[in-house]
């Protein structure tokens, strides 16, 4: 029992450990615009700043906020272009509002169609494994009736699936 109770505060302390965002040490040697440019760049809010406050306050150091946020604008100005909108929509990534107003009036539109495109494809692979199951299901049919019904479920599926690749081409055509 004691070797359990050791086991789960050995794995605590690892689990708590985990959830630094910056070591004691970084804090002290930081580039605080560097981390602000990474940060923006990446798309995360300037809100992180005050996680990285909380973590460096234990080591007694205070984050240089201006130069933080001045990376973080300028790492902002390379994330919010159509171009990047375009492909997180593609991966299906959270946007989290973070770009300005007069950046996010163009990259908006870019990640809205990367998520459609993406909502697309993933039809079209859900289309495609019904497919495939439906007609391992159909070899193992047993009679003549129960065939016919998983024929008629495989041509409506792929009805459905060359509807997705007439809407993925037009949605392709249009960016």
């Amino acid at each position: 029992m004691r070797l359990v109770l050791i086991a789960c505060v050995g794995a605590a302390a690892v689990a708590l450990a985990g959830c630094e965002t910056i070591s004691p040490e970084e804090c002290r040697v930081a580039d605080w615009y560097a981390i602000g440019n990474k940060n923006g760049a990446n798309g995360q809010s300037l809100a992180d700043l005050n996680d990285y406050a909380k973590d460096c306050a234990k080591a007694g150091v205070t984050p240089d906020r201006r130069a933080y946020a001045d990376g973080h604008a300028d790492g902002l100005r390379l994330y919010c272009t159509p171009e990047e909108g375009y492909e997180r929509g593609l991966q299906n990534a959270y946007y989290g509002g973070v770009c300005p107003p007069e950046l996010e009036r163009d990259f908006l539109p870019a990640y809205r169609h990367g998520r459609e495109i993406y909502r697309v494809n993933a039809a079209i692979e859900d289309a495609r494994r019904d497919i495939d199951d439906l007609q391992f299901r159909e070899r193992a049919a047993q009679t003549r009736p129960e065939r016919a019904r998983i024929r008629d479920a495989i041509y409506d599926r792929q009805r459905d699936l060359d509807r997705f690749y007439d809407v993925l081409d037009r949605l392709r055509r249009r960016y």
